[in-house]
């Protein structure tokens, strides 16, 4: 016989947590790193253009403040997009996992 068979209800229902305190902490270490790395590019993005408005005035700065504000719009929709994607990929991982 399998062991898979061999196991009791409460033994599955343990392996099935087990699998599934897994599938969550591996969600949201990869959840974690995203943040870290899009922090740290949004944060250049920014600094690179306040430098490029206010420093270098590549940009008139009453100009400058609006391109400012698209860049950190753009991140909050790049973002907010991510979130989304992430949540439903998660939610099918579990529901995936919860079938076998």
């Amino acid at each position: 016989m399998s062991e898979v068979h061999d196991r009791s209800p409460a033994q599955t229902a343990g392996a099935m947590q087990t699998g599934e305190a897994e599938l969550r902490r591996r969600q949201q270490a990869q959840r974690s790193r995203f943040f870290i790395r899009f922090a740290i590019v949004e944060a250049i993005v920014l600094v690179l253009a306040v430098v490029a408005v206010f420093v270098l005035e590549l940009i008139d700065p009453d100009m400058g403040i609006w391109v400012l504000i698209a860049l950190a719009a753009l991140g909050s929709v790049i973002l907010s997009g991510y979130l989304v994607s992430t949540t439903q990929r998660d939610r099918r991982e579990l529901e995936a996992l919860r079938r076998h």
